[in-house]
């Protein structure tokens, strides 16, 4: 520490506060502990900044997007995949002077966790969806002009047919008709197969006895109202509209083949058949 008889000596000289200028420089380089404190000699001096950098890390949450599936009557929403939120570890270069944060420089951002989309789907009228189906199927046939009836109580095309990621979307996906509303059979036929697979769901296929075959996929857990052998006619309810298998939401998948569908047979495009 100076002593009272140092402070005199210096006080007021043009010396001492070169003196507290040079310690402050030394200060912002290596630390206020480390530098002799001159500040005792002249008050009046300002005492010199505080620098501290650091460098932190801050964990942040990142929110799940929201999708919505295929639209459909008014009347009921199911989430069918609930979102769970991401996280995010930010790491930050952090400059504060006299306790006061001057500057901050991101330096770089680690994905902990992904944040997993959360899919919501609305659906038809709310008594016709549970865990299992009622059998009251609803939705009234629309007219078409051609030979080939439509499969659906509605017209919206959400997918059509084509290539998808590398991958032929081999039919035409209808959506916005509502869960457990009516599929039609689209030309009369002998039902071939109804059945359940892991990536058409509850489906039916008919041959039409003029080369060409329909598929319906995706209805409901116990709708299929036809059999193997059954005969049905154009325009017969044989179903209802679900999301069994590999569907996201709500909607038929509609095909129509040249030939048996996967045993030969070449998919079509439906939509050049209306």
């Amino acid at each position: 520490m100076i002593s009272e008889k140092m402070k005199a000596l210096v006080a007021g000289s043009s010396v001492t506060r070169a003196m507290f200028e040079e310690g402050n420089r030394l200060a912002k380089i290596y630390g206020r502990e480390n530098v002799y404190d001159f500040s005792l000699g002249n008050p009046n001096v300002p005492a010199p900044e505080k620098v501290k950098n650091a460098i932190i890390d801050i964990v942040n949450t990142v929110d799940p997007i929201k999708l919505h599936g295929y639209m459909s009557n008014a009347g009921y929403e199911e989430v069918t995949q609930a979102g769970v939120k991401g996280e995010n570890r930010v790491t930050q270069k952090i400059q504060k002077i006299n306790g006061e944060t001057v500057n901050v420089v991101p330096v770089s951002t680690e994905v902990l966790k992904e944040p997993i989309k959360e899919i919501v789907v609305k659906g038809g009228k709310q008594n016709n969806y549970g865990g299992s189906y009622s059998g009251a199927g609803y939705g009234d046939i629309i007219a078409t002009k051609g030979q080939w009836g439509w499969p659906a109580s509605c017209s919206s095309v959400s997918s059509g047919f084509g290539y998808r990621w590398g991958v032929l979307h081999d039919g035409t996906d209808i959506a916005g008709c509502g869960f457990g509303s009516n599929i039609f059979a689209a030309q009369s036929g002998t039902v071939v197969q109804s059945s359940y697979k892991y990536d058409n769901g509850e489906f039916i296929t008919i041959d039409h006895h003029n080369g060409f075959y329909s598929m319906y996929a995706h209805m409901i857990t116990g709708s299929r109202r036809v059999k193997v052998g059954d005969n049905v006619t154009k325009g017969q309810v044989i179903g209802a509209m679900g999301r069994t298998g590999a569907a996201t939401g709500v909607h038929l998948h509609f095909s129509i083949w040249n030939g048996y569908p996967y045993r030969g047979g070449r998919a079509l495009n439906a939509m050049q058949f209306y």
